[in-house]
């Protein structure tokens, strides 16, 4: 028998783990086999809190991976900066904990959309977008990522398009971690 697959999410605000609910539940995960954990709204910056949190989380996700199937997901923006940049900051936060760095076998999937979750949002509606320009939502964060990944998201994990003009290079990138 096989056992269900559990998944932690690390991320920086309520669009990004509806987000993550959407595709992961889409992957398979189940409901009960989900947990999502964002920065508390009007507590400082996402960023901050995923960067502070993510060492304990790969402590605990290695932990985890020992007795189940597990998987720790990190979804945060690069805003400005480049996705390099940004898992420089992940791995140095890691290393400050005197924690062993990140490796293959951890199963740890870290996506990071240029600019903010937005950009991937619009990209999936079929738009032309690019990875400076921000792609602000005009409604709610609940109502947005319901509205713009019911169709559109929920087959991207399935068939990622490379070669697609619409699609950004670093939305496609990510694709490889959900295969697995």
């Amino acid at each position: 028998m096989t056992r269900r697959a559990f998944a932690k999410v690390l991320c920086e605000g309520l669009q990004d783990a509806l987000f993550a609910r959407r595709v992961l539940l889409r992957l398979g995960i189940g409901e009960r086999d989900l947990r999502i954990e964002y920065s508390p709204r009007g507590r400082g910056s996402g960023e901050q809190y995923v960067r502070e949190h993510y060492p304990e989380d790969l402590e605990a996700h290695r932990v985890r991976q020992a007795k189940r199937r597990a998987v720790l997901v990190v979804l945060t923006d690069a805003d400005t900066r480049s996705v390099a940049a940004t898992l420089d900051q992940l791995a140095e936060a890691v290393a400050n904990q005197n924690l062993a760095p990140r490796c293959a076998s951890d199963a740890v999937a870290i996506l990071i959309p240029r600019r903010n979750i937005e950009t991937w949002l619009t990209a999936l509606e079929g738009a032309p977008v690019d990875e400076t320009t921000a792609y602000p939502s005009a409604l709610g964060a609940r109502a947005s990522v319901r509205a713009r990944s019911t169709a559109s998201s929920l087959s991207w994990p399935r068939q990622p398009t490379p070669s697609s003009p619409h699609r950004s290079p670093r939305a496609c990138a990510s694709y490889s971690p959900w295969s697995q």
